[in-house]
């Protein structure tokens, strides 16, 4: 079999038989509004997990250079381009329920080989849903159960956002920020949103020194959590030569509240990182 029909067989198999093979984020749990407000992007170079992509779209938006994106979950890579289809025809920052409605908006890839791969595979997925009479864009197998508060900066501006984004690619890379990686280029902002909440304490080492060899003097990393609070986290990075920096942390101002939004962090880089 080819790749992109292995992977075809993964997510149909995913889908109805082994929860969270293939899951992905339908939509970002965070307050991307606030969230990245206090870091100024314009012309910046960025490195953000993908995630819902919802990351990458607001990077952009907000006026970044570049966004190269990274995710441990391959499958991440194919939900970059069915949203940016999805955004461009219908203007909305959920993708349509209706299977319909995805199967036209596929048909706005372009003629690259990288698209015409995504675009097989997601049109066979569907119809291979459609056919079945199943879900897919509401699949708990696929996707993760939504969460409400989540914004992004370019609500109601969707027109803009569809011309900005009409033209980008992916430039994705699948690895894991906890274990050794090879990367050569340094970025001036790295989006981990959640990441760090599902590190072990034996991946602190290597994730720091990965943050360390990615990110320019003066760089600013931004992350999020729910899962424990923000000194731990905090003390982590300031022992490894970055820097708190205070500003909005997103809209929960308790742990108490089950299924919180994660709260945000920024931290930056100073120009002598201790060794």
């Amino acid at each position: 079999m080819t790749e992109v029909e292995e992977d075809i067989f993964d997510i149909e198999e995913a889908m109805y038989s082994h929860l969270y093979k293939c899951q992905l984020y339908k939509n970002t749990n965070e307050d991307l509004k606030n969230v990245l407000s206090i870091t100024n992007f314009s012309g910046k170079e960025v490195l953000s997990v993908m995630a819902s992509a919802d990351q990458v779209f607001s990077a952009y938006y907000l006026g970044a250079r570049s966004v190269d994106t990274f995710d441990i979950n391959k499958y991440a890579y194919y939900y970059f381009y069915l949203k940016k289809w999805c955004f461009i025809k219908y203007k909305n920052i959920k993708i349509p329920d209706e299977s319909r409605k995805i199967l036209e908006a596929l048909e706005l890839h372009d003629d690259s080989e990288e698209e015409k791969k995504v675009y097989d595979l997601w049109k066979e997925v569907v119809e291979y849903c459609m056919a079945r009479n199943r879900e897919f864009s509401t699949n708990k197998f696929l996707f993760s159960i939504p969460q409400n508060g989540w914004t992004v900066p370019y609500y109601n501006d969707e027109d803009k956002m569809a011309k900005i984004i009409s033209s980008k690619k992916a430039n994705f890379t699948q690895f894991n920020i906890f274990l050794p990686i090879n990367c050569k280029k340094q970025y001036d902002i790295i989006i981990l949103s959640n990441i760090l909440e599902f590190m072990e304490e034996a991946q602190q080492i290597t994730t720091i020194s990965n943050l360390n060899s990615l990110l320019k003097r003066n760089g600013f990393i931004i992350c999020s959590n729910v899962r424990y609070d923000k000194p731990k986290e905090r003390k982590l990075f300031e022992e490894n030569g970055f820097l708190y920096q205070n500003g909005i942390n997103g809209i929960i101002l308790t742990r108490e509240i089950p299924k919180l939004q994660p709260v945000s962090y920024t931290y930056k880089k100073l120009e002598t990182i201790k060794s």
